[in-house]
């Protein structure tokens, strides 16, 4: 039962990003900040590597085209052209993951949700969790009426006055910024002149 193969139709939302000119083949396009430039490109984390190969494997046949921008004025660096093969061999030299293997783990969930009964379902995945994802149900009466809860809530009402806050005084911090964060008017500060010797 555990090899046994099972078809699943699945629904995906996806965009087509560009196209080029002439071009039958779709891109999906992907920006990459650069910091370092001068000392070369940067790895993509793990993260931005899968985000890619998922793009790529929604969009069969399709290329993607990373951007690569220096990240203090947004010129543009390098553009770099994969397919998804060069993506899942740069997963497997720069983080030693076989990517096709992580769709048995999408299987097994969605083997899993099928046996479950008709409903409105989230996963939620922790990093600690390892492999392992907790599913939520959406309950019919779930709702915490968080309103209700605060709605007879007795405030007390107290008459304090404020006190009113001087406008002439300047403190240190507006003769820094030059300015007095309360009052829409600009202080007049009076600049002492230097006797010169």
């Amino acid at each position: 039962m555990k090899n046994a193969k099972k078809n699943f139709k699945i629904l995906v939302r996806n965009k087509q990003p560009a196209k080029k000119e002439n071009s039958i083949r779709n891109f999906c396009l992907s920006s990459k900040p650069e910091h370092q430039l001068k000392y070369g490109k940067e790895i993509l984390s793990l993260s931005q590597y899968i985000r890619e190969w998922s793009s790529l494997l929604l969009n069969p046949g399709g290329l993607l085209m990373r951007v690569r921008a220096d990240a203090k004025n947004l010129a543009f660096d390098q553009t770099d052209t994969v397919d998804i093969s060069n993506t899942e061999q740069n997963i497997g030299f720069f983080y030693n993951v076989v990517v096709k293997n992580q769709l048995n783990i999408l299987q097994n969930v969605l083997i899993s949700l099928e046996q479950l009964p008709v409903g409105n379902y989230i996963l939620n995945r922790m990093p600690k969790g390892g492999l392992f994802a907790t599913v939520y149900k959406e309950s019919e009466n779930g709702a915490f009426d968080l309103h209700s809860k605060y709605s007879n809530f007795n405030l007390l009402e107290v008459n304090v006055p404020w006190t009113p806050l001087d406008l002439r005084l300047v403190s240190p911090s507006y003769e820094i910024i030059e300015d007095v964060l309360l009052d829409k008017r600009r202080p007049k500060f009076k600049k002492k002149k230097r006797k010169s010797k």
